[in-house]
């Protein structure tokens, strides 16, 4: 080989290998999402934390009157808020005889990965207009990240001003029992100064992830193969993801779901609210093949594996007066039939869903709008 020849060859060498990138992102982009990408969350999104402020009370709250675009590898959205910190348009005062609904949760309810009009609270919106003659409206007061205690407290805030009479608690199993155990060392740590939710630092491959299906994919694959999580989030997805096995529960997490639960309950009797709560399953828990490669990504023995345990306990801590609606079946039924209800890289509901969702919940917030009398009663 000549000194000549060397460049022109390195050249053609870049260019073959960016050829080959080119047309590796663009068939990842064509495949889409596989069962696999979405066990170790391969990519990322990016925007809701612009939502996000401080808040004494809350430890963090959507901001009121906001605007974002919210983005990943499969969607891109834009998430408003209004002036009482809910997603949607400005609260006006009810028409006569309306029934208003609130729905608190977390980042499932917030919905931010799906347009204003395909979230749960939206499709739910719909299917009671039809389903009821009274006027009917229903608010989305989902925070990512929320846990029971929370959303409770969301509802001590806006249902006033809201003039709700019905709410709607969306109970994740996927880490609301870990965040009701955590809010009181959070409470501390904002009242020391530091931040109450803390988030690992975006490196490279994160920006890479947030950008390149082909890059997510292969990062998907190399931790599935290798078992190589990032340290700084193995610890807090091992202990969330324990509670999917036959492994005890750790006493304060049952004990700060059951307080939290009661709270909750509580609040409901006082303010004369007509409550219930619903139960949504992780992904893995849904599209069930994913399940065994997800705890194995996270150092946990499949063969203990127990997919409804998170919810039989949630069940069983329940207080009785709030009616419980558990999502599962209604996912994993959707889900065999077909119906992509989660997407591949980030976990979250698809559009798709959120209707199964609202489906599924709409016979629930019925009996709480117009309540069956009880045996005996009049």
């Amino acid at each position: 080989m000549t000194r000549r020849s060397l460049p022109g060859r390195l050249a053609l060498l870049a260019v073959g290998c960016l050829l080959a990138l080119g047309l590796g992102e663009v068939l990842s982009r064509r495949i889409g999402g596989t069962q696999g990408d979405f066990l170790l969350a391969g990519g990322r999104s990016d925007g809701t934390a612009s939502l996000i402020e401080p808040d004494p009370t809350l430890l963090w709250r959507l901001r009121r009157n906001a605007v974002a675009t919210v983005s990943g590898l499969e969607f891109r959205t834009t998430v408003r808020t209004n002036d009482l910190g809910l997603r949607g348009p400005p609260v006006t005062p009810p028409a006569p005889g309306t029934v208003r609904v609130l729905l608190v949760g977390d980042s499932f309810t917030l919905g931010a990965q799906v347009d204003e009009s395909q979230t749960m609270a939206a499709r739910l919106q719909a299917l009671l207009a039809a389903r009821t003659p009274r006027p009917v409206e229903v608010f989305n007061g989902g925070v990512d990240g929320y846990g029971t205690r929370q959303a409770t407290l969301r509802v001590e805030e806006v249902v006033r001003p809201l003039s709700a009479k019905v709410v709607v608690l969306n109970f994740f199993l996927g880490n609301d029992l870990w965040e009701n155990a955590r809010f009181e060392a959070r409470k501390a740590e904002l009242a020391a100064g530091r931040p109450g939710r803390a988030k690992p630092p975006v490196g490279l491959a994160d920006r890479l992830a947030a950008h390149s299906h082909l890059f997510a994919r292969a990062r998907a694959t190399w931790s599935a193969w290798t078992g190589r999580v990032p340290e700084a989030i193995r610890q807090r997805y091992a202990e969330e993801l324990a509670l999917f096995t036959t492994a005890p529960v750790p006493e304060d997490v049952r004990r700060a779901t059951a307080d939290a639960l009661q709270a909750h309950a509580d609040t409901c009797a006082r303010r004369g609210l007509r409550c219930l709560v619903t139960l949504i399953p992780p992904a893995f828990a849904v599209a069930t093949d994913r399940a065994a490669p997800t705890l194995r990504a996270y150092g946990i023995d499949p063969a203990t594996m127990d997919l409804d345990a998170p919810a039989r306990l949630v069940t069983a801590l329940m207080p009785d007066s709030l009616p419980v609606v558990d999502l599962t079946p209604a996912l994993r039924a959707a889900t065999q039939a077909g119906t992509r209800t989660s997407f591949a890289y980030d976990g979250h509901w698809t559009a798709a869903g959120h209707q199964v969702a609202a489906e599924a919940t709409v016979d629930a917030v019925l009996d709480r709008i117009a309540p069956k009398p009880s045996k005996g009663g009049p």
